[in-house]
């Protein structure tokens, strides 16, 4: 399950944020997906904060105990806390403000 912030605006509800992990595979970083359900619940070192429309962080080192098992990213509330607000800070505001000024200029 994934977060969503109602900002009372119709593109709000096309963003839902939440946590993927990543590793290293023969030097390239990969998204851990639903087809890795067959290794079952395993420790992951990084994450990234994602959004539905394909808006990724920058990897983030996963604290201590992180794991992923079919399909989901398990930590501690603290890290979810700091992943809502990386995806709220950094992802919607942005969209927010991209979005207005889209409107803005539009109707000029």
């Amino acid at each position: 399950m994934g977060w969503m912030r109602d900002s009372g605006d119709d593109w709000s509800y096309d963003h839902e944020g939440y946590l993927v992990a990543v590793e290293k595979i023969d030097g390239d970083w990969r998204e851990i997906t639903p087809g890795d359900a067959h290794r079952g619940e395993f420790h992951v070192s990084h994450v990234q904060v994602a959004c539905s429309c394909g808006w990724r962080s920058e990897r983030l080192v996963a604290p201590l105990g992180t794991t992923w098992a079919p399909c989901s990213v398990f930590t501690d509330g603290a890290t979810d806390d700091l992943a809502y607000g990386i995806w709220a800070d950094e992802h919607r505001n942005g969209v927010a403000e991209r979005s207005r000024h889209k409107l803005l200029r539009g109707s000029a």
